[in-house]
C-alpha cells in the first residue's frame, strides 16, 4: 500500500485539494477559485458519467489491502473500491469520475 491519501472540496466558489504529498512538503492543502466554464465542464463530465445512477453497496468489513474513494453530493456518497460492491459498468463510471475531479484538482489547485 502506498498510503497516499487525498481529499477534494469542490464548492460554487472554490476548489480545495489536499493529498499527503502537499503534507509532506509542508503545504497541508491547495486552493482554486472557480469560475463558471470550470462548474460547467465539471457538471457537464459528471453528467456524462451518469454518477447519479451509479449503484454502489459499501462492505461492512474493514479492508487494509485495496482502495477505496468516495464521491459526495451534500449528504449523498457513492463509495467505490475494494470492498465495495458495483457493477463493471458503475465501477468505470465511478473511476471516470474520479479520475475527473482528481486530475481537475491537480491541474488547478496550486
Amino acid at each position: 500500500m502506498s498510503g497516499h491519501e487525498s481529499q477534494i472540496r469542490i464548492t460554487y466558489d472554490s476548489c480545495t485539494y489536499i493529498t499527503t504529498l502537499h503534507k509532506k512538503n509542508g503545504n497541508g492543502k491547495k486552493v482554486y477559485l472557480m469560475k463558471e466554464k470550470d462548474r460547467v465542464e465539471l457538471l457537464k463530465k459528471l453528467h456524462e458519467f451518469k454518477v447519479d445512477k451509479i449503484r454502489s453497496e459499501s462492505g461492512v468489513a474493514a479492508v487494509r489491502d485495496g482502495w477505496q474513494h468516495s464521491i459526495c453530493f451534500g449528504f449523498n456518497c457513492i463509495e467505490g473500491g475494494t470492498s465495495a460492491e458495483m457493477s463493471e459498468k458503475d465501477k468505470n463510471d465511478f473511476l471516470d469520475a474520479s479520475r475527473l475531479l482528481e486530475d481537475f484538482a491537480a491541474m488547478k489547485a496550486k
